[in-house]
């Protein structure tokens, strides 16, 4: 079977939900690096694709989903797969596309992406670096305590459990 039939085929046995999810995903991943001025260059189809490719990604994402449908959970999903740079365009400026990009692990992606020995970090990633956070202001701290009032939190510690 060539190349691009079993994309096609394995497509086809793609949940709905899962191809749902990779959307929602497709979107972050295109804002993300949007935001951050990279030119994306992935269309929906070629980011899919970038799933097929990697067979583990896409079975354990799709069993994922079929568990959780089949089980009734109604869940996010989380993923320990993204898409990333490959190690040879890590930092270059060139744009996020089929030549450029993979889907990895968390953990490959950020071995992947560190300094290596002899690269130094740019003046942008050492001055965000230095500066501090900003004091969270009255307004989210009034709705993050809106947000937890009436949820049960449990014990910090054992000793407090059975006060």
């Amino acid at each position: 079977m060539e190349l691009g039939e079993r994309h096609r085929a394995m497509k086809m046995i793609l949940h709905e939900n899962t191809k749902e999810l990779l959307r929602k995903k497709y979107q972050t991943a295109k804002a993300y690096q949007t935001k951050r001025d990279i030119q994306f260059d992935l269309t929906f189809e070629d980011y899919t694709n970038l799933w097929i490719k990697n067979v583990d990604a896409i079975t354990h994402l799709n069993n994922a989903v079929i568990y959780a449908v089949t089980h009734g959970i109604n869940q996010t999903i989380k993923l320990e797969y993204c898409l990333t740079w490959k190690p040879e365009y890590v930092r270059t400026g060139s744009p996020m596309n089929m030549q450029s990009a993979w889907i990895r692990t968390a953990e490959q992606s950020k071995k992947d992406c560190k300094l290596h020995k002899g690269e130094k970090k740019s003046e942008r990633s050492k001055a965000k670096l230095r500066k501090p956070k900003e004091p969270w202001s009255d307004e989210r701290k009034a709705a993050r305590a809106a947000a937890m009032s009436g949820k049960k939190r449990g014990p910090y510690n054992k000793e407090n459990a059975s006060a």
